[in-house]
């Protein structure tokens, strides 16, 4: 497989012993780079090469939506031109025109293409647009089909990583009937649109084995266990999707995954590659920014799989405070003397973000559930003498400690037995 466009290759030529790198006549696509220019040439990433993200919007609809990286809100003022287009390639559908009031100017944007899956869109903007959105987004190939992150719905680019034990759905035409071992897959959906019928299974890999290896090769997918990703470690950030916002002046971030991985900067700067012991295609990249944005991808020659904008400006925002919101046994907010029990001795909670509740006696933790955001109806905390004593309930937002954090604790004395639910307020950081 060609490591700069992910397509099927062929190493010998009969009888000859000698040197063969041919690209197959049969595949869709000729945009190597190994086409054009030859054998040994080796791209470098270069702005605009980077995919806007399509998103799987709706299962059942088939709604398909790309999403347009932020662009910093000066540069869009400075438009003579207000709007972008998208134009479907191969597809029936129409295009899709917004004007810069639809843009988010704290994250990623979302926009509509269809519901008719093309192989292509182009984005019509300005030239000085051009770093964020790339003039072509590859999008759905009618004999291959794309992935789907299960968690996001986001579409993986072609030669992309597939990790073992991670769901994923696959859009495609064909149909799957056939038993492979180490994937399993169940079928969702089915559509027709125009004189194709398109389909959604959801499909998990579950062991590294020559049929499963071979199934997503077929897909211009690799499956693995160690995925290519970016994660920053220096400096102090807030983060969104595709966009690190920093004030610091260097940047450290760890990029991780298999064979021929290797990480980009743009505009070019001052640059350290420290690779991870014991470690296969591992590496720390510190990068000292010339420019207030920078952009880190991690891919394979050309093809960028992974990559982050780096901005650089005043952090004045702070991560908004994790909070409990407490309700007794009848559903209403819990307004009673937080030094006695509940009537019933049941508390519900609610918390703004996942996170967990845990339940000690003796410092030994004795059970630990899900606490899933918004969903405070499903879970309910039963406060008893016996489970309870020389103990404590304690419910934690992630890994910190929310706003207040609601204590039962029971406790012998000389006198008779005082039960107490106690409220404590935690410090800021």
């Amino acid at each position: 497989m060609c490591d700069l466009c992910g397509q099927y290759v062929t190493l010998t030529d009969g009888e000859q012993q000698t040197r063969y790198f041919r690209h197959s006549a049969y595949e869709t696509s000729k945009d190597c780079p190994e086409r054009t220019f030859g054998p040994g040439y080796t791209p470098k990433a270069t702005p605009g090469a980077h995919e806007l993200p399509i998103r799987l919007a709706d299962i059942s609809s088939f709604s398909l939506e790309l999403g347009m990286l932020l662009v910093p809100p000066e540069l869009l003022r400075r438009q003579s031109q207000q709007y972008f287009s998208i134009f479907p390639q191969n597809a029936s559908g129409k295009s899709y025109r917004y004007t810069f009031e639809r843009l988010r100017d704290d994250s990623i944007t979302y926009v509509s293409i269809g519901a008719e899956p093309a192989e292509r869109y182009r984005v019509e903007c300005s030239s000085d647009l051009r770093v964020y959105w790339p003039e072509q987004v590859f999008g759905i190939s009618v004999s291959g089909g794309r992935l789907f992150h299960e968690a996001d719905r986001k579409m993986l680019p072609g030669d992309a990583d597939v990790q073992i034990g991670k769901r994923y759905y696959y859009l495609c035409t064909s149909k799957l009937h056939v038993q492979i071992s180490g994937v399993s897959y169940k079928l969702l959906s089915e559509k027709a649109i125009g004189y194709r019928t398109w389909r959604i299974y959801e499909i998990l890999p579950t062991a590294l084995t020559e049929d499963a290896a071979k199934f997503f090769l077929e897909r211009h997918y690799r499956l693995t266990d160690a995925p290519t990703a970016i994660t920053p470690i220096w400096p102090l950030h807030t983060q969104s999707p595709f966009v690190i916002k920093h004030s610091g002046n260097e940047l450290y971030f760890h990029i991780c995954g298999g064979s021929g991985i290797s990480g980009s900067v743009f505009p070019e700067s001052n640059t350290n590659t420290y690779f991870c012991r014991n470690e296969t295609a591992t590496s720390v990249l510190r990068v000292l920014p010339l420019g207030r944005q920078q952009m880190i991808s991690a891919g394979r020659g050309a093809k960028t799989l992974d990559y982050l904008y780096f901005w650089k400006e005043k952090l004045q925002n702070t991560t908004q405070r994790a909070n409990v919101t407490v309700f007794d046994w009848k559903g209403e907010t819990y307004t009673a003397d937080p030094h006695k029990i509940p009537e019933k001795g049941i508390l519900q909670l609610q918390e703004a973000f996942d996170g967990t509740i845990e339940v000690w006696k003796r410092e030994k933790l004795l059970e630990k559930r899900s606490l899933p955001a918004e969903k405070w109806c499903s879970w309910r905390i039963w406060f008893t003498r016996k489970q309870l004593e020389y103990g404590k309930g304690s419910i934690l937002s992630g890994n910190t400690l929310p706003e207040t954090v609601y204590r039962v604790v029971s406790r012998l004395s000389d006198g008779p037995r005082r039960d107490s639910v106690c409220k404590y307020s935690t410090m800021d950081a």
